[in-house]
């Protein structure tokens, strides 16, 4: 074994070393130190896993120190001994064991996106059922108004309440456990906040349900378009409008979520009345339906 190699691996060994004794005083500190071990792309705190590792790298490079006269058939000679079939074989495993572990690592670093993202997404949705706002202003509408007439964001706003602007379709499961949520709500919260909702189209069930609700200040959003201008990814769904005509909050998903927002909107005056009301088991329904 040649002179570089044995330093070579004398240098590894102590840097290792080095590296696994910094990670040892940090732990026993109490510390959380990041760790880059794989490159910029790769960042973890340093535990014990990172210290195993070091560890046992150090003894792999101090087994070369330590074995100066020990010879082996270098990796050229040991392939160059195989045959054809052989180093078809060794070099298909040395593919998949890479492929399998950019797998692996992509999959960890999606999941780990992904997290981050539900993370955010919840944050959001809370800030937004608290009254944390947009402020921009709400895009203006003039749609179909059901039984008959018009609906527009103007009209709604000219009682200068706050307005909540709930979307809905007909299609949509959870959509139709809303109407009565919403329906109870227009009267909790009579004098203190407007609530409208906008239905992608209406069908005879849709129709029959509202009527049996009395649900008040329907607009057919036939298209989706405004709903699509308000950001709203799915059904059902719920945003505020400030009196001043501005978005005061981000989209909220889900019955529970809109009687919350609802809740939150209408101010504490209303919020026993909503609560008690959304007790009734007609008005719970869990998930929605994408648009």
């Amino acid at each position: 074994m040649g002179l570089t190699a044995r330093l070579g691996a004398l240098a590894a060994a102590l840097l290792l070393a080095l590296f696994a004794a910094g990670i040892a005083a940090a732990l026993a500190r109490g510390e959380r130190v990041a760790c880059h071990c794989f490159g910029a792309l790769s960042v973890s705190a340093a535990g014990p896993t990172a210290l195993a590792r070091n560890l046992s790298l150090s003894a792999v490079a101090a087994f070369v120190v330590l074995a100066p006269s020990a010879h082996y058939p270098g990796i050229g000679s040991w392939i160059g001994g195989l045959s054809a079939a052989q180093r078809v074989a060794f070099w298909l495993s040395l593919v998949v064991v890479a492929l399998s572990a950019t797998t692996m690592w992509a999959g960890r670093e999606l999941l780990r996106q992904h997290g981050r993202l539900i993370l955010r997404l919840d944050a959001l949705e809370t800030a937004s059922a608290h009254g944390t706002g947009l402020q921009v202003d709400a895009p203006v509408f003039t749609i179909e108004r059901w039984p008959g007439g018009e609906l527009s964001l103007d009209g709604l706003r000219a009682s200068g309440r706050p307005l909540l602007l709930v979307f809905s379709d007909p299609h949509c499961g959870p959509c139709a456990a809303a109407v009565p949520a919403v329906a109870v709500a227009q009267r909790a919260v009579v004098g203190r906040l407007t609530i409208a909702l906008l239905s992608a189209g209406a069908t005879p069930e849709s129709e029959a349900a509202w009527r049996h609700h009395q649900l008040d200040l329907v607009g057919i959003d036939a298209d989706s378009a405004i709903a699509h201008s308000y950001g709203i990814m799915g059904s059902p769904a719920a945003v505020q409008i400030s009196t001043d005509g501005r978005i005061a909050t981000a989209p909220v998903y889900g019955v529970q979520r809109i009687s919350d927002l609802i809740s939150f909107a209408a101010g504490p005056e209303a919020r026993t009345h909503t609560d008690e009301d959304s007790r009734d088991p007609r008005l719970v329904a869990a998930g929605g339906k994408e648009q």
